[in-house]
């Protein structure tokens, strides 16, 4: 079968035309899959965000809570230390027998 030249013509586009359709079509397809996948990695870097902002401020809690416990103990160590001065400026002779008997 021949087909007229203006026949031929038709046909070609008409091909032109279903592969540019099969084209946009696989295009369209790409870019609703590379927008898909955008919007899942921006829910996953949206969440590793907060999960970092969490992270941060239990950092920041525990870090406070640390200074309180050691001002409390250097407080604990003072307390001690003037407990044990005043304890040996009221009984000199105990500290200083023990080290002079045998004279």
């Amino acid at each position: 079968m021949t087909f007229a030249p203006s026949m031929k013509f038709t046909l070609g586009f008409a091909l032109l035309a279903i592969v540019a359709t099969t084209w946009a079509q696989d295009d369209t397809s790409k870019v609703r899959q590379v927008q898909a996948q955008t919007a899942t990695q921006g829910a996953q870097v949206k969440d590793l965000h907060q999960r970092v902002d969490t992270l941060e401020a239990n950092s920041a809690k525990a870090d406070a809570e640390l200074k309180a416990k050691d001002d409390t103990i250097a407080d604990l160590e003072r307390q001690l230390a003037q407990a044990r001065a005043a304890t040996a400026a009221a009984h000199p002779a105990k500290a200083t027998s023990a080290g002079g008997g045998g004279h």
